[in-house]
């Protein structure tokens, strides 16, 4: 029968890491030294009970494991437990399996709960690990393999497998002869078939393409020949490099890779510049090491798509001559290139990648079918967002209905996921050009949406919006994220897509102006001639930026708890991620949570994924979603407003912002803290460049006005480390002079409120002439300001009136005299009744629920 499986996901606790994968009935003996271990002799050992049980079927042993709804077995852990002498597979890949079939399994009444097969690992230090396969049948499923595989500890001294049900009701079964364990292998592609000659001349116009591409030319080639000269020198006999740690277990910055960087210098060099003494020697015996050698680390991101893509680059790059097709070391090279394998945990940029390393394995086996699926999988991508998948779960992401990129939750990821989706697409798209692969007209036209509603968007004098990027937001990441991610890929589906290159020009030279809502991603934008703003806010409906994935983005918990950045140049944030005080981020209103350092993380055994101690932390639980659900905004293509509605951490506020032509107005109102810590909203924390001048309820810096009550300014030295954004980066004390502006709020406060008015692009003098008087109400019920040509924009808390407009309903409006733009920040409402009209809203869970409408108005 046809299986359907339901993602569980990534499961983590601060002690328990849980990875794996599912994969159909019989590819595990392929996959696998198998090792059956036959539990029948020790079944007496069995502890039964009322709900646990095994039956003897046509010679196998089944474990029956039955928790009724309702008993008592439901709210608890039912297992079978057997030891297995986990010490030959210390560091090692392993792999298991078990058939199991399953009836009427309820929803876990615990979290990590559900029908096990799963193993305990016990290092020397007495922690415990946990790994389970990412996918286990729910509901009534038919028997089938389930399967795991995962790099245990490296001191693991200790194994057990737990079989059954955990806090759940239901039956499930298990064929416990079929239990399999050992050295995890992955499995085989079919094997090559005979290609014909247009076949054989369209791969290698394939193959030149990308040798050209990835052979990119050296700066100073002389010095990097004698660099190349160096590393063959400095080669050990068994191929590896003196400096290069190959025990290293960093999950986010792995010292094995850099193995193959110096494979790759030496690659690079022959393609461009032709060989060296002993330079093809080099590569074999570096190649060689590595496949006899085989590193592993515990992030599978290393393992399914750092090695595979690396090494199938160096194979290309290096060409016949060096790895010819029939000898052993090119066929062992290419079962390394084996390790990228699709799996249902993987879902957009990750599939993608996984897609392309299959490609790069296939074209260097020659075998077209590889090719074809891998192609095939790589364009599925070019799609919206799959919605059948948890939001709470890490799988979840793609393409969004209002431009943006998620992955890893619903959360915005231009910089990272989103940016390399980009790249890749674009990369393959031009190496495929003129062939069967190539990109089909509407995958183009999907891309484009992706290009000009989301990634033009959030592009600013060349630089990303920090906001946008996602993790590592490392010292140049805006600059090389907006050359990278955008501009560079904008020219290269200008070329591919000639009808609309004068709208890729547009994007790269950012030839527009206007504001937008994201409402899948609780983000806006808005770009003027003068300067360039965003907000990012979270609801229950979208993830807080992450902060707890490899250490990255240490402090980052509250960068999308209202955070709103206002550039001129561009260049305002560039380095002060690695300075900043994270409770006092532009837009916000928090408490000084105290952080964390190294040693205190150490004595709390605060741990980043993997296991590896964190850096920094503010020791507080990651969030898969936010808190509250009255977030959204409103616009009508220039002009735009946008509510946040924050509980975090004892702080709850009504924030408002509304981004006119000329200026940003914050309103924030109902401040109410039981937190310990000082509260503050934070305008804005920028480079300190020039002086602060000062004058009644008006502060100036750097050709920004800003406008308001009780404003607090302050230019000093501010001091981070780079490990703060990215665990895996070197140590780097950093010192900055920074511009800080904030409104304290105090402690313990119970109605707090600001409201700043932020023009950019004037002096101080003309400074001195501006009004804060746009500002109409700043209220419980409404936040509401006019803009510059009359337009108001309004947030209602709850139904009401504003001069002559009225209500039945909470939701944020421009008014205007012909007509009003409306959005529903709970995107739950069907309808609205503006001015006794009633008007449809954008339905559609996760699709254009919140987006705006525009009602013409009597």
């Amino acid at each position: 029968m046809s299986l359907r499986w339901t993602p569980t996901g990534l499961r983590k606790r601060q002690t328990r890491s849980r990875k794996q994968s599912v994969r159909t009935e019989g590819r595990l003996q392929s996959m696998i030294n198998v090792r059956i271990f036959t539990i029948a002799a020790v079944l007496a050992a069995l502890p039964l009970s009322a709900e646990i049980r095994t039956e003897a079927r046509n010679s196998s042993q089944i474990l029956v494991v039955d928790a009724p709804a309702g008993s008592s077995a439901a709210r608890d852990a039912n297992f079978y437990l057997k030891t297995f002498d986990v010490k030959p597979f210390a560091g090692k890949h392993f792999g298991a399996s078990i058939r199991m079939r399953c009836a009427d399994i309820g929803k876990p009444t615990f979290r990590f709960g559900g029908v096990k097969f799963q193993i305990k690992v016990t290092g020397k230090d007495g922690k415990m690990h946990y790994y389970e396969p990412v996918e286990i049948p729910v509901g009534t499923k038919e028997f089938i393999r389930v399967e795991l595989d995962e790099v245990l500890p490296d001191d693991a001294v200790e194994g057990v497998f737990r079989i059954g049900l955990q806090c759940c009701s239901g039956r499930a079964e298990f064929e416990l002869d079929s239990l399999q364990y050992g050295m995890f292998r992955y499995p085989a592609d079919p094997e090559a078939k005979p290609l014909t000659e247009p076949q054989k001349r369209e791969l290698g116009q394939i193959e030149t393409r990308l040798r050209e591409k990835l052979a990119v030319p050296f700066r100073n080639p002389e010095a990097t020949r004698k660099d190349c000269l160096n590393r063959i020198r400095k080669q050990n006999p068994d191929g590896s490099f003196a400096d290069v740690d190959y025990n290293n277990r960093d999950r986010g910055s792995w010292a094995a890779l850099k193995h193959f960087g110096y494979l790759n210098l030496l690659a690079r060099y022959r393609t461009l510049h032709g060989t060296l003494p002993e330079l093809d020697d080099a590569l074999r015996k570096g190649v060689e090491f590595w496949v006899q050698k085989r590193p592993v680390n515990s992030n599978w991101w290393n393992n399914e798509m750092a090695v595979p893509e690396r090494m199938a680059q160096i194979l290309l790059l290096s060409g016949e001559e060096v790895f010819p097709p029939a000898s052993p070391l090119r066929k062992q090279a290419l079962e390394v290139c084996l390790q990228a394998v699709q799996r249902p945990r993987y879902t957009g940029n990750n599939r993608v990648f996984i897609a392309s390393n299959i490609f790069y394995r296939g074209l260097l086996a020659r075998n077209i079918d590889v090719m074809r699926d891998a192609a095939a999988v790589l364009t599925e991508e070019i799609r919206p967002a799959p919605l059948d998948v948890s939001k709470s779960k890490d799988i979840f992401g793609g393409i969004r209905a209002d431009g943006s990129y998620q992955l890893h939750g619903p959360q915005i990821q231009f910089g990272n996921y989103g940016g390399e989706f980009f790249c890749r697409i674009a990369f393959w798209g031009d190496i495929w050009r003129g062939t069967k692969f190539a990109l089909k007209p509407e995958q183009l036209e999907i891309m484009a949406q992706l290009a000009f509603d989301g990634f033009a968007r959030v592009l600013h004098h060349g630089r990303m919006d920090l906001s946008a990027i996602g993790r590592q937001l490392g010292k140049d990441a805006a600059l090389t994220r907006g050359r990278d991610y955008c501009i560079r890929n904008f020219r290269i589906f200008a070329k591919l897509d000639p009808a609309r290159a004068d709208e890729y020009r547009r994007a790269e030279e950012e030839k527009f102006s206007g504001a937008r809502w994201f409402w899948n991603s609780d983000y806006l934008t808005c770009r003027r001639d003068r300067f360039f703003a965003s907000f990012r806010a979270n609801s229950v409906r979208t993830r807080p930026l992450e902060d707890n994935i490899n250490g990255d983005n240490s402090l980052g918990r509250y960068f999308s708890d209202g955070a709103c950045l206002i550039y001129r140049t561009g260049d305002e944030y560039d380095g002060v991620t690695l300075c900043w005080d994270w409770t006092r981020l532009p837009g916000t209103t928090l408490p000084a949570t105290p952080v964390l350092d190294e040693k205190t993380c150490a004595e709390r055994g605060i741990k980043i994924s993997g296991g590896l101690p964190a850096f920094t932390s503010f020791g507080l639980p990651a969030r898969r979603l936010g808190t509250t659900a009255f977030v959204g905004g409103v616009s009508d293509g220039n002009l735009a407003a946008a509510v946040y509605s924050q509980d975090i951490d004892g702080v709850k506020a009504k924030k408002a912002v509304f981004f006119d032509t000329d200026a940003v107005i914050e309103l924030g109102t109902e401040i109410k803290s039981i937190s310990p810590y000082e509260v503050a909203t934070t305008v804005n924390v920028c480079r300190a460049r020039g002086p602060v001048r000062t004058a009644e309820n008006l502060v100036w810096h750097d050709g920004i006005a800003y406008l308001g009550e009780n404003l607090h300014a302050r230019q000093t030295r501010f001091s981070g480390d780079s490990r703060t954004m990215v665990r895996a980066a070197k140590p780097q004390k950093m010192e900055m002079e920074l511009f800080e502006l904030t409104v304290p709020h105090g402690k313990k406060i119970k109605d707090g409120s600001y409201a700043v008015m932020i023009v950019p692009g004037v002096n101080f003098e003309s400074a001195k002439n501006l009004r804060n008087d746009r500002i109409l109400m700043n209220s419980g019920n409404i936040q509401a300001v006019r803009f510059a040509d009359g337009t108001i924009g309004a947030v209602f808390h709850t139904p009401g009136r504003l001069g002559g407009f009225v209500t039945d309903s909470p939701g944020v409006f421009l008014i205007r005299k012909d007509a009003v733009y409306a959005a529903d920040p709970t995107q739950e409402l069907k309808q609205m009744t503006l001015n006794g009209k009633t008007v449809n809203l954008p339905q559609g869970t996760d699709t254009l629920a919140g987006s705006t409408v525009r009602i013409e108005m009597p």
